[in-house]
């Protein structure tokens, strides 16, 4: 606020406890999260191949925010509207997945048994990974970590093909 050359006044009038800053930065940081997946989700042409560039910009976001979001997670403990908007945020990922996966069957390019199982598996197992690997200071390469996620979503909806 000292930067802005404004009163403290201003700041909490957008903001006016934590938990309000918070919600803002979940919101925020899912929309970089959405636009990463999206080069999934509306990918045109291979689906496995479609895997790659998504995953990066995942293991992006996470890189730049990976502590901001260890902080989300331990605020939820004791915020539950926190807690409430990033399992929100999370669950649309999973219903895109979901979509996506019922896509990837009705074009035959994919036999998983339940779309929505395997989708809240897969984004999850994601969330929790990367949370993991970049909240807490990792120092994984980014393409390390982007090679993990593909390899685990192509096994999972493609049976290990390399498509």
């Amino acid at each position: 606020m000292r930067q802005a050359e404004l009163p403290r006044t201003t700041f909490y009038r957008y903001f006016p406890d934590l938990e309000s800053i918070l919600l803002h930065g979940v919101a925020e940081i899912a929309d970089e999260l959405d636009e990463a997946s999206t080069l999934w989700y509306d990918a045109v042409g291979d689906p496995a191949a479609a895997l790659e560039p998504a995953a990066t910009g995942l293991v992006e976001v996470y890189q730049r925010h990976g502590r901001l979001l260890l902080a989300f997670s331990d605020a939820a403990a004791i915020a539950p509207e926190v807690e409430q908007a990033w399992h929100a945020a999370i669950e649309g990922f999973v219903e895109q997945t979901t979509d996506r996966i019922r896509r990837l069957q009705q074009s035959g390019d994919t036999e998983v048994p339940d779309p929505r199982e395997i989708a809240r598996a897969l984004v999850w197992m994601t969330e929790r990974y990367l949370h993991e690997t970049y909240g807490r200071g990792s120092d994984v390469p980014t393409a390390t970590a982007v090679e993990t996620i593909v390899t685990i979503w192509r096994r999972a909806l493609f049976d290990g093909s390399t498509r």
